[in-house]
């Protein structure tokens, strides 16, 4: 019965993040950071972006979270096939 916002801090950051609201229009609170991506790191002149949570691939104890990567220095996607793909994350709810 809550809005979930799914989200990446600073836009394009390392940050996944979520944050809820009990109804549209409603401002959207407690925001938490959920996952620190690594991928940048790993994988130099490149950057994160679109994270979303998939509402019907998700559950009430499991939430289905994507994001991209993405060159952001030239020629990286055309060196390395790994950069341009979905990166996905199973959030699970523990009690």
């Amino acid at each position: 019965g809550k809005f979930l916002l799914t989200y990446e801090k600073d836009t394009i950051g390392d940050e996944i993040c979520v944050a809820y609201a009990d109804s549209l229009g409603e401002e959207f609170k407690d925001s938490t950071v959920v996952y620190s991506a690594i991928d940048t790191k790993k994988i130099e002149g490149t950057s994160h972006y679109n994270a979303k949570m998939h509402p019907t691939l998700s559950s009430r104890d499991n939430l289905v979270i994507t994001y991209n990567l993405n060159e952001s220095v030239f020629g990286v996607n055309s060196n390395n096939a790994d950069v341009y793909q979905p990166r996905f994350l199973n959030l699970f709810r523990i009690d």
